[in-house]
């Protein structure tokens, strides 16, 4: 792929259901380096059926060194591309106009005496806090609560998708 070869996204109206589509989407950096290889990924999230209030959350799994953080990082990238105005490395990308909000490169501060974990964990809260400002939220979270085991890392996944369900989605669950 060249960098001639990058496409102008279609950005929909705030108002409209949120859709987010990448095709054959790579990561800008490698797509214009010269001989360096690039696998190409779709990532699709679609509208509820009669267009709705609906929460798409994806999870992604499988072993390390896989490529997982390389797709998240390309779906960030090229949504921020998107939202303002730029071309991606894409075939096709329909985006509606995102609030983009991630954990990735949340690091400890031995001078604040935080640990990774509490920095990932003040993190979440700023992100969570902003959320609700915004209609349109894409969330990009990468290996949560890394340095805990894995039952406490699933059990805060699992708090953390919980409270996105109930607060997010447009609709109330009293």
């Amino acid at each position: 792929p060249r960098f001639d070869e990058m496409i102008q996204p279609t950005i929909l109206d705030p108002q409209d259901p949120y859709q987010f589509k990448i095709v054959d989407g790579h990561l800008p950096f490698n797509f214009v380096s010269p001989g360096r290889a690039s696998m190409a990924s779709d990532v699709i999230f679609e509208p509820a059926p009669g267009g709705g209030p609906r929460l798409s959350v994806m999870f992604m799994t499988g072993p390390n060194a896989r490529g997982k953080s390389t797709i998240l990082r390309m779906v960030a990238v090229n949504s921020m591309l998107a939202n303002i105005g730029a071309r991606v490395p894409a075939k096709q990308m329909i985006a509606t106009p995102t609030q983009l909000l991630t954990n990735m490169r949340t690091k400890d501060s031995v001078r604040l005496d935080e640990s990774s974990f509490r920095a990932e964990m003040n993190r979440l809260a700023q992100l969570t806090a902003k959320a609700k400002a915004y209609p349109h939220n894409l969330w990009i979270v990468d290996e949560m609560a890394l340095g805990t085991s894995v039952i406490e890392q699933h059990a805060i996944e699992e708090a953390f998708v919980g409270w996105l369900i109930n607060n997010l989605d447009g609709t109330s669950r009293d």
